[in-house]
């Protein structure tokens, strides 16, 4: 996270590069130094940093995962006097269970030694930790906490009477390792004590960070020192030893102690200058939520979300003291406060703070819905801006705080979103977290928290721009008021981080054991080597090592980013180093994709790149590929002999596999190597496909055309007269003979003079085709086109006595000379009203940047609110008898849940954007609204309610019927299959039908009710 800029330190460092040597993980598994092959002949990988993955065919034995530790247990190490103690169990919505265990020896923890084992339904999948073999310390002696704790204040330069009258710090008794081979004779029992001392008077008190110190339990040497807080962003890691004192809440003046919170009110704010165009489009005004507060002074609006605990305060200049937290800051702080829910440019540092914190709690959600908050149960961090230090900082327990010196402030969406990651990993894996928040972990611990850092500020922005250089970008730090970039994902190498794992690359910082970790040395790299994981990141997202050169297949960025996620979620622990890091993404790449897929591939090829080459973590049973063998062109009802092959890289033989086919005259789910099938009785161009499949493995597609032909002589002549062949939205379908070419057209009915839209052969198929058309299709040449044949053919020109014109939204028209084009039958300056949903009227509303979008508007409202949804909404409403010729306007593009999630359009001229209370996205015009008082969110009078949502056994689903009919309801996954289905007969009045849905795995789902003629959908979250 810092970028070491003084030229002290700077020496400090490049001294350290020079002269140390690279540090070597020396561990080796029992089971690997002594070849047991009891237990390798069960496995396709076994790594020397203790990774296990067991074969999954057939004929290899099942391991139930609950027996597993006490049948192979001593083959991982596991001696007399040990229990490893479950600390973690659940299932996850692929039905993986992972299951994680801490070691105690003799009832002590060891800290640091855990293991992990992954399994779907009761089969082995992974196992990997590390185990301390041999333990013989001797527990049964250690000195008296009271002495360990005065050799531990004495290290701060404090004495215990110093601390009379507040809680003394506990020891806690613990084994730790003090070698990274983890060899049982370096093994130490240690007192290890939590150090958050604030407020001493005493000078000679080192200023430090809050710190754990773990004192030998039998000699009183302090062997360790560690941090107890993630420090971020700060170039020379500088610390002042001050502190204001702790004093209680502040309340407004003039109003005692009383404050009454009220529910939320949509406000607006100016964010500064250098980011009004990146986040907030033109107009440069941010709209979030604040609450505001009665007293007897007036009512004031305050910086905080009613019903959580998120709210900003300002420390002021409070200068961070000895060992303070940001809790006690913002115990110190001052709430923030404005007269109006306007605040323009008042507390610009808040303002930003608490919107960019109310946005990264969905962002979080989107990629892993339970992860409701830092701690999945809906948390949010406490934020305190204006410390008088140049950091940003989690502080291990529930606060961010943001410092600032010189106007540098660091509030900006990459850093808080890097701050709030470290509080997602403390309480998702504890990777390189407090203890551990040096060397190795730490650097992987920095490192994730800038790729969700980078990537929160990438889902800030709408789809548009997320490429753009000048918007979303791979730095960070580049956005503060005042800051500089501290770090690039894309070259590292430009602030002197590694880009390549060891000591091939000389910024790489030599953190073995034999260098103990402080602030001189920034914890031995934590802010160096995490370069590595970051360019590992950019590398799978671009192909590029280095930067601008390609070097391998990218995948998708929401795929990368939901793969670091869940190998951090499931797959590392506190001490995890890098080599741990690279087999957790290949598992979780794994485990969402499948093996051998291009995301996993790609998975371990960056990390090659990178320096950190691992065996072929495809696993050899995955690794195969179909090649079709097939006629290309035949005649109409033609027999022909659908046929592929599969082959493997590593000459595997192909087995356990399943062919299917699909296609023209295709039986549904047919498989074999080979199949006959009888070609379409008219001509065109056909596509077939043909896949792979294999439980566990990731499943090849090929695709491949046969060509058809039937033609008689004169069928494509069509140089007198357009040729009817269907309509389209209202639209007539022909084919017209176009300057040598047949070309499809959608021309508008009856219009004088003729006006028609050329289309791509492609377009073939998007319409609703005349029977007797049907073996027409051979006669196109124009070519395929863009946007599935949409767009004009290349080359093609208007015939003699036409002209060319292009609509607003780009479409391309030819129309005859001798009169103006008839009007475009998709202008919305006006909202064009298609229909009614769940009490709302459905319109089509024109939007900036051309955009036209179906939204569901609020009937009567006085602020003209409505809803925007995705173009694939349509099929989810009640339409009126016109509205069927308005489909093709759409452009918005499709979004999630049927398209009632938000598309990524921005509002028009007068209007704003605010957040309903339960995330829906809305636009109305300007002015004051109070979300919580101006009535119910159309959830809650929607037709259709669902309670409790979410839910664990069962819901009611309730609704009103105005006479007795039956009522289907359905619930639907995230792929639209039907998982459930339930008819209930109903009553006039009011109906709760019951659905019970406790056998359906934990997830999203949609529920659809039909309610007459009205279509009814609702989200539905099982737990």
């Amino acid at each position: 996270m810092n970028r070491f800029t003084a030229p002290l330190l700077l020496g400090l460092l490049c001294c350290f590069v020079s002269t140390a040597t690279i540090a070597q993980n020396k561990f080796k598994p029992k089971y690997l130094r002594e070849n047991d092959k009891t237990l390798l002949n069960l496995t396709s990988y076994a790594s020397d940093n203790g990774w296990l993955d067991f074969k999954q065919d057939a004929q290899t034995e099942a391991i139930d995962p609950d027996a597993f530790l006490n049948r192979f247990g001593n083959k991982l190490g596991v001696g007399n006097g040990y229990h490893l103690k479950p600390t973690k169990d659940e299932t996850d919505f692929r039905e993986i269970r992972h299951q994680t265990f801490q070691l105690y020896y003799k009832n002590i923890k060891v800290e640091g030694v855990e293991y992990t084992l992954h399994s779907r339904h009761k089969r082995l999948r992974t196992a990997h930790g590390r185990i301390i073999e041999g333990l013989s310390t001797d527990v049964s002696k250690p000195m008296p906490e009271r002495k360990a704790l005065e050799i531990a204040l004495a290290d701060l330069n404090i004495n215990a009477d110093e601390l009379k009258g507040r809680d003394m710090p506990k020891g806690e008794l613990v084994l730790i390792s003090t070698d990274e081979a983890l060899s049982a004779q370096n093994v130490k029992l240690c007192y290890a004590f939590d150090m958050r001392i604030a407020g001493l008077k005493n000078k000679a008190a080192k200023a430090s960070e809050p710190q754990r110190i773990y004192v030998d339990a039998s000699t009183g040497e302090v062997v360790q020192r560690a941090a107890l807080s993630s420090q971020c962003f700060n170039p020379a890691h500088q610390h002042q030893p001050a502190l204001l004192p702790l004093r209680p809440h502040l309340a407004l003046p003039g109003t005692g102690n009383s404050l009454v919170a009220q529910p939320m009110v949509a406000s607006t704010f100016t964010p500064f200058s250098v980011n009004n165009n990146r986040y907030f489009g033109a107009q440069g005004v941010g709209n979030f939520e604040t609450e505001p507060v009665s007293t007897s002074a007036g009512q004031q609006y305050r910086l905080s979300l009613p019903g959580t605990n998120l709210r900003v305060r300002d420390a002021y200049g409070a200068v961070p003291g000895p060992a303070t937290t940001n809790m006690e800051l913002w115990q110190n702080g001052r709430d923030i406060f404005n007269p109006t829910p306007h605040w323009g440019t008042n507390h610009q540092v808040g303002t930003m703070a608490l919107w960019l914190t109310q946005r990264i709690y969905p962002f979080y959600e989107q990629i892993d819905q339970q992860q409701r908050g830092i701690d999945r149960n809906g948390q949010y961090p406490l934020v305190v801006i204006n410390i008088n230090d140049t950091r940003a900082s989690w502080d291990n327990i529930a606060a961010i705080g943001f410092g600032q010196s010189n106007n540098v402030h660091y509030v900006t969406a990459d850093i808080l979103g890097h701050e709030y990651t470290h509080a997602v990993t403390q309480n998702n894996s504890n990777l390189g977290t407090g203890a551990e928040y040096k060397r190795e972990p730490g650097a992987l611990n920095e490192s994730v928290a800038d790729i969700f850092g980078t990537a929160f500020e990438r889902y800030l922005f709408p789809d548009g721009n997320q490429t753009n250089p000048s918007n979303w970008n791979w730095t960070l730090g580049e956005d503060g008021q005042g800051a500089f970039t501290q770090r690039s994902m894309a070259n590292p190498e430009a602030f002197r981080q590694p880009s390549r794992y060891g000591a091939v690359d000389p910024n790489w910082f030599p953190a073995n054991q034999a260098v103990s970790c402080n602030s001189l040395n920034n914890l031995c790299g934590v802010h160096i080597n995490s370069g590595v994981m970051n360019k590992w990141f950019h590398t799978l997202c671009t192909g590029q090592f280095p930067a601008g050169t390609h070097a391998m297949n990218a995948i998708a960025f929401d795929d990368a980013i939901k793969i670091v996620y869940r190998a951090v979620r499931h797959y590392t622990h506190s001490t995890s180093n890098y080599a741990d890091m690279r087999d957790a993404t290949a598992s979780a790449a794994r485990d969402l994709f499948f093996s051998c897929s291009p995301q996993h591939r790609a998975v371990v090829e960056a990390w090659r790149l990178a320096n950190l080459p691992s065996p072929h973590r495809c696993d050899p049973g995955c690794d195969f590929d179909v090649s079709p063998n097939v006629v290309s062109n035949a005649g109409c009802n033609q027999a022909i002999t659908l046929n592929a092959t599969c082959s493997s890289p590593l000459a595997w033989p192909c087995s356990g596999l399943s062919f299917s086919y699909s296609g023209p005259n295709v039986p549904y789910n047919s498989g074999g190597a080979a199949f006959n099938v009888t070609t379409p009785s008219s001509s065109g161009h056909y596509r077939y496909t043909v896949k792979l499949a294999k439980p566990g493995c990731y499943t090849p597609e090929k695709t491949f055309h046969v060509s058809v032909n039937c033609l008689s002589s004169g069928l494509c002549d069509f140089g007198s007269d357009p040729r009817y062949v269907g309509t389209w939205y209202g639209l007539t379908v022909q084919i017209r003979h176009i300057n040598g070419k047949n070309v499809l057209v959608t021309a508008i009915t009856g219009s004088n003079p003729d006006k028609y839209y050329p289309r791509g052969d492609n377009f073939w198929g998007s319409f609703s085709l005349d029977p007797n058309a049907a073996n027409l299709q051979g006669c196109l040449n124009a070519g395929s086109t863009g946007w599935g044949g949409l767009s004009l053919p290349g080359g093609l020109t208007p015939p003699p006595g036409y002209s060319q014109g292009t609509e607003a939204d780009g479409a391309v028209y030819f129309v005859a000379n001798g009169g103006p084009p008839p009007a475009n039958p998709c202008d919305f300056s006006q909202p064009r009203h298609v229909g009614t949903w769940n009490g709302l009227n459905v319109q089509i509303r024109q939007f900036p940047n051309n955009k036209r979008a179906l939204v569901t508007a609020e009937p009567n409202s006085s602020n003209d609110k409505y809803y925007p949804r995705g173009d694939n909404f349509w099929d989810n409403f009640t339409k009126t008898s016109d509205a069927e010729q308005y489909r093709a306007c759409l452009n918005a593009g499709n979004t999630g849940w049927w398209g009632m999630s938000f598309p990524s359009i921005s509002p028009p001229g007068g209007y704003q954007q605010g957040n309903a209370p339960d995330g829906a996205i809305f636009f109305s015009t300007n002015g004051l609204r109070k979300a919580a008082s101006a009535g119910p969110t159309p959830e809650n009078v929607s037709l259709v309610t669902v309670r409790p949502n979410p839910a664990q056994t069962v819901i009611t689903v309730g609704f009103v019927l105005a006479e007795a009919q039956r009522v289907s309801m359905q619930l639907l996954d995230l792929q639209g299959r039907t998982v459930k289905q339930q008819s209930h007969a109903g009553v006039a009045g009011m109906n709760e039908p019951v659905l019970n849905i406790a056998s359906l795995p934990a997830g999203q789902y949609m529920l659809e009710v039909r309610l007459g003629t009205e279509r009814i959908m609702q989200k539905v979250i099982k737990e």
